[in-house]
């Protein structure tokens, strides 16, 4: 299985890499631009987005953008706070989980 990480917090980072079968291959980005990039020319089985709290609603928003960018893609949001409005939004775009 591959794996796309957008993910920016070293520790979460760590924990992931901790908690995941070794068999996962594994890639981290660390923003938008390059998320699109990884994905517009790999193949990944799914990408994990983690919203920390640094500008957390430009991050739901790429996480909506990257649903319609790449419809078919397993894409599950892990937020950092609760927001019931970021949970519906994301949701309701599409992505398939948080």
């Amino acid at each position: 299985m591959k794996l796309l990480c957008w993910n920016t917090n070293d520790s979460v980072w760590n924990h992931w890499n901790t908690i995941l079968d070794s068999s996962i291959e594994q890639i981290r980005s660390v923003n938008l631009e390059e998320t699109v990039d990884l994905l517009s020319t790999n193949k990944f089985d799914y990408c994990f987005v983690y919203l920390d709290d640094e500008h957390f609603s430009e991050k739901v928003e790429s996480v909506v953008l990257l649903r319609t960018k790449f419809p078919n893609l397993k894409l599950v949001a892990f937020p950092n706070r609760r927001s019931q409005t970021a949970a519906l939004r994301m949701l309701s775009s599409g992505v398939n989980g948080q």
